[in-house]
């Protein structure tokens, strides 16, 4: 007893439960964005607080939602989360059974999720055996493994799918003084899972595979983000009846390029871009904002002096179209240009 009041050296919870929600000025935990001023002369820092006490919390269940930029939701629950903080601030904490749900289109599944924190340093997050799925079309990733590390000025990600000897997803990202860059590399991914909402708009993914490069940085001064991407997809399936009874097989496709993307605004600028399928060729240039009513101008056109070869164009056609047109020949060459603008 202190004059008249007791001062628990320990506290323990048993069967929390805590709902969390948040939008990009607020939750329900802390109120706006910031926290409170400080009350005129406190003092500040972590020599001024005072030595705290052990908090144990078992068996929790937790469960929430945050509301992204642009209205996107991510929904989130655990039915089982154990946390631990000792006097001097060193938090350890085992959430089992997670699930974030991307909105409608991606729901991630985390067996166990560690996170080690000191308080006012550093942090780290491990997740290991996860999955990542899509509604009513099965899995997308499995063995997800990731690692999360806040160290003062400088934050990491790494994320990772498939073998440890040959990973088929590896991300890397990094934030520091010098600068924050992202890297995304896919191989040889399975598509099967997006045919549930790729299907259903003529586009059949049940055998196809891609493959995808992205390096991106931030501009600090700029305040953008340039990126360059590759990307290839094979074994896709066209099957819509408004370009044929029949469908089109192993189809593919090519994508490389340049752009940045706006930091505040979420402008995407296309500064140069190749298009690669069905034998053609394509130049693309263009921009778009996408974080609300989405507007834009886009131009595709052939390569300059170098127009489609008709012969070569009618080879790479699907299966069906050869069969139609068979036995013709084609001479000459084949340029085109084609400007969009949209403003919804």
């Amino acid at each position: 007893p202190n004059h008249g009041f007791w001062e628990p050296s320990a506290v323990t919870v048993d069967g929390l439960v805590l709902e969390y929600l948040s939008t990009g000025a607020a939750d329900n935990l802390r109120g706006k964005r910031g926290g409170r001023p400080a009350k005129p002369g406190a003092a500040e820092g972590p020599a001024a607080r005072k030595p705290g006490l052990t908090l144990l919390v078992r068996r929790a269940r937790v469960h929430g939602a945050m509301v992204l930029t642009g209205g996107h939701r991510l929904g989130f629950r655990s039915s089982d989360v154990t946390m631990e903080r000792d006097p001097q601030g060193k938090e350890s904490t085992r959430v089992g059974n997670l699930v974030v749900d991307v909105g409608p289109v991606a729901t991630l599944r985390l067996p166990e999720l560690t996170i080690e924190s000191q308080r006012g340093k550093a942090i780290k997050a491990v997740g290991k055996a996860g999955e990542l799925s899509i509604p009513a079309g099965g899995t997308l990733l499995e063995n997800v493994a990731f690692e999360v590390r806040g160290e003062g000025p400088t934050d990491t990600v790494e994320v990772r799918s498939g073998n440890d000897t040959s990973p088929a997803l590896l991300l890397s990202y990094r934030d520091a003084a010098e600068g924050t860059s992202l890297r995304v590399d896919l191989r040889d991914q399975p598509l099967r899972a997006l045919d549930a909402l790729t299907g259903p708009r003529g586009v059949g993914a049940e055998q196809a595979r891609a493959d995808l490069r992205l390096e991106a940085t931030l501009d600090r001064e700029k305040l953008s983000v340039p990126f360059k991407l590759d990307a290839q997809v094979r074994g896709i399936e066209l099957r819509h009846p408004g370009l044929d009874r029949a469908p089109w097989p192993n189809l593919g496709g090519e994508l490389h390029a340049q752009g940045q993307i706006g930091r505040d605004n979420g402008r995407i600028e296309i500064q140069n871009a190749e298009i690669r399928a069905l034998g053609a060729q394509l130049e693309a240039r263009g921009w778009a904002e996408v974080l609300g009513a989405p507007k834009g101008e886009i131009a595709i056109k052939t390569p300059t002096g170098a127009p489609l070869k008709c012969a070569d164009l009618l080879a790479a056609q699907a299966q069906p179209v050869r069969e139609v047109l068979d036995g013709l020949a084609l001479g000459g060459r084949l340029g085109a240009s084609l400007s969009v603008a949209f403003d919804a």
